[in-house]
Protein backbone atom coordinates (compact mmCIF):
# COMPACT_ATOMS: atom_id res chain seq x y z
CA UNK A 1 0.00 0.00 0.00
CA UNK A 2 2.55 2.59 1.16
CA UNK A 3 5.47 1.32 -0.59
CA UNK A 4 7.11 4.88 -1.10
CA UNK A 5 10.51 3.80 -3.54
CA UNK A 6 10.69 0.55 -2.67
CA UNK A 7 8.87 -3.14 -3.99
CA UNK A 8 5.75 -4.59 -2.42
CA UNK A 9 7.19 -7.16 0.30
CA UNK A 10 6.05 -10.39 -1.60
CA UNK A 11 8.86 -9.83 -4.44
CA UNK A 12 11.89 -11.36 -3.97
CA UNK A 13 13.73 -8.97 -5.78
CA UNK A 14 13.86 -6.13 -6.80
CA UNK A 15 15.67 -4.12 -9.04
CA UNK A 16 16.28 -0.22 -8.23
CA UNK A 17 18.02 2.87 -8.46
CA UNK A 18 21.25 1.18 -6.85
CA UNK A 19 20.99 -2.61 -8.45
CA UNK A 20 19.39 -5.72 -7.05
CA UNK A 21 18.08 -6.11 -3.42
CA UNK A 22 16.38 -8.62 -1.17
CA UNK A 23 13.75 -6.75 0.94
CA UNK A 24 13.41 -8.74 4.44
CA UNK A 25 11.22 -6.80 5.89
CA UNK A 26 9.41 -3.13 4.93
CA UNK A 27 7.57 -0.24 6.69
CA UNK A 28 5.91 2.57 4.77
CA UNK A 29 3.55 5.37 6.34
CA UNK A 30 1.78 8.47 5.03
CA UNK A 31 2.35 11.39 7.73
CA UNK A 32 0.76 14.55 8.14
CA UNK A 33 3.27 17.33 7.60
CA UNK A 34 4.05 20.87 6.72
CA UNK A 35 3.54 24.12 8.28
CA UNK A 36 0.13 23.92 10.06
CA UNK A 37 1.88 21.05 11.91
CA UNK A 38 5.01 23.05 12.71
CA UNK A 39 7.10 20.50 10.21
CA UNK A 40 6.61 17.79 12.65
CA UNK A 41 5.92 14.33 11.27
CA UNK A 42 2.55 13.08 12.39
CA UNK A 43 2.07 9.58 11.82
CA UNK A 44 -1.47 7.52 11.67
CA UNK A 45 -1.89 4.28 12.63
CA UNK A 46 -3.97 3.56 9.73
CA UNK A 47 -1.90 4.86 7.22
CA UNK A 48 1.03 2.69 7.89
CA UNK A 49 2.02 -1.10 6.10
CA UNK A 50 4.30 -3.41 7.49
CA UNK A 51 5.42 -6.72 5.85
CA UNK A 52 8.48 -8.98 7.40
CA UNK A 53 9.70 -12.58 6.17
CA UNK A 54 8.89 -14.19 9.77
CA UNK A 55 6.94 -12.60 12.34
CA UNK A 56 9.33 -12.63 14.86
CA UNK A 57 11.58 -9.83 12.26
CA UNK A 58 11.53 -7.30 14.78
CA UNK A 59 15.00 -6.02 13.53
CA UNK A 60 14.01 -3.28 10.92
CA UNK A 61 10.88 -1.79 14.09
CA UNK A 62 14.18 -1.61 16.75
CA UNK A 63 16.06 0.18 13.73
CA UNK A 64 13.45 2.29 13.31
CA UNK A 65 12.41 2.98 16.84
CA UNK A 66 16.05 3.63 17.92
CA UNK A 67 17.51 5.32 14.73
CA UNK A 68 15.42 5.95 11.69
CA UNK A 69 12.55 7.61 13.27
CA UNK A 70 14.02 9.93 15.52
CA UNK A 71 16.71 11.46 13.03
CA UNK A 72 13.77 11.77 10.41
CA UNK A 73 11.55 14.02 12.88
CA UNK A 74 14.77 15.60 13.35
CA UNK A 75 15.78 15.93 9.79
CA UNK A 76 12.45 16.97 8.88
CA UNK A 77 11.32 19.74 11.16
CA UNK A 78 15.05 21.29 10.57
CA UNK A 79 14.71 21.26 6.98
CA UNK A 80 11.39 22.07 6.60
CA UNK A 81 10.87 20.08 3.23
CA UNK A 82 8.84 21.97 0.90
CA UNK A 83 5.07 20.60 0.45
CA UNK A 84 4.72 22.10 -2.99
CA UNK A 85 7.38 20.38 -4.82
CA UNK A 86 8.92 16.78 -4.36
CA UNK A 87 11.49 16.56 -1.67
CA UNK A 88 13.05 13.29 -0.79
CA UNK A 89 15.50 12.69 2.43
CA UNK A 90 17.19 9.35 3.07
CA UNK A 91 19.25 7.91 5.79
CA UNK A 92 21.15 4.71 5.21
CA UNK A 93 23.05 2.74 8.30
CA UNK A 94 26.28 2.24 8.32
CA UNK A 95 26.48 -1.54 7.26
CA UNK A 96 23.85 -0.88 4.69
CA UNK A 97 21.69 -3.10 6.26
CA UNK A 98 18.44 -0.70 6.80
CA UNK A 99 17.39 2.23 4.53
CA UNK A 100 14.53 4.93 5.02
CA UNK A 101 13.47 7.52 2.67
CA UNK A 102 11.00 9.94 2.91
CA UNK A 103 9.37 12.15 0.36
CA UNK A 104 6.55 14.97 0.10
CA UNK A 105 5.96 14.33 -3.10
CA UNK A 106 4.70 18.00 -3.95
CA UNK A 107 1.15 16.64 -1.64
CA UNK A 108 0.66 19.87 0.58
CA UNK A 109 0.86 18.22 3.59
CA UNK A 110 1.81 14.43 3.40
CA UNK A 111 5.02 12.95 4.01
CA UNK A 112 5.52 9.74 2.27
CA UNK A 113 8.05 7.27 4.12
CA UNK A 114 9.14 3.77 3.52
CA UNK A 115 11.78 1.56 5.35
CA UNK A 116 13.66 -2.08 4.65
CA UNK A 117 15.56 -4.21 5.66
CA UNK A 118 17.53 -5.83 3.13
CA UNK A 119 18.98 -9.73 3.29
CA UNK A 120 22.90 -9.54 4.10
CA UNK A 121 23.26 -12.51 2.34
CA UNK A 122 22.13 -11.18 -0.81
CA UNK A 123 23.96 -8.30 -2.77
CA UNK A 124 23.97 -5.29 -1.47
CA UNK A 125 22.87 -1.57 -3.11
CA UNK A 126 25.29 0.85 -3.46
CA UNK A 127 24.63 3.93 -1.71
CA UNK A 128 25.54 7.01 -2.37
CA UNK A 129 28.95 8.32 -0.27
CA UNK A 130 26.80 11.69 0.31
CA UNK A 131 23.69 10.06 2.13
CA UNK A 132 23.90 10.41 5.83
CA UNK A 133 24.88 7.34 7.32
CA UNK A 134 24.34 6.15 10.99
Amino acid sequence: MFNFGYPPKNWDEWEGEWGMVHVKAYWGARAIYGPRTYYMVDLLPDRQTWEADTDDDKALADWLKDHGMPWLRKTAEEKKLPISEPQEIKLISDDGRFELRANTNGSYGYLYIGAIEKNLGEALAISDPADPVI
